[in-house]
C-alpha cells in the first residue's frame, strides 16, 4: 500500500519488510545493507512523516526504525486510513 502510493506520487519509496515489520525508504533501490539503505533522503522521510501525523497516522519518527501491524490492525481500519493517508500526503511531499 505504501509503496503504490508512492509510485502513484512519483516518490522514490521502499518498503522493506519482514511479516507484519517494517520502514519505509525515500530511495529508488532497496536497501540491501547498511550503505545503500543511506542512500535514503532523511529530509523526504520527515517530510512524509509530518504530513503523516497531520492525517493521523503514527509512523517511527527516524527511517531506521520499525513500525508493526499486528492482530490489533484489523483490514478495514488503521490500514486502510494508513493507504489513504499516504495517498493524499505524498504529493505535496515530492512537490516540496
Amino acid at each position: 500500500m505504501l509503496s503504490e502510493a508512492g509510485r502513484a506520487a512519483g516518490a522514490p519509496v521502499t518498503v522493506g519488510r519482514v511479516g507484519p515489520v517494517f520502514t519505509v525508504f525515500f530511495t529508488e533501490t532497496p536497501g540491501a545493507d547498511h550503505n545503500s539503505a543511506r542512500q535514503a533522503s532523511a529530509g523526504l522521510y520527515a517530510a512524509s512523516l509530518r504530513n503523516m501525523l497531520t492525517e493521523g497516522v503514527l509512523l517511527p519518527p527516524s527511517q531506521w526504525e520499525a513500525a508493526f501491524v499486528s492482530v490489533c490492525h484489523p483490514e478495514g481500519s488503521v490500514l486502510d486510513k494508513t493507504a489513504v493517508a499516504a495517498a493524499e500526503s505524498l504529493p505535496a511531499v515530492v512537490a516540496a
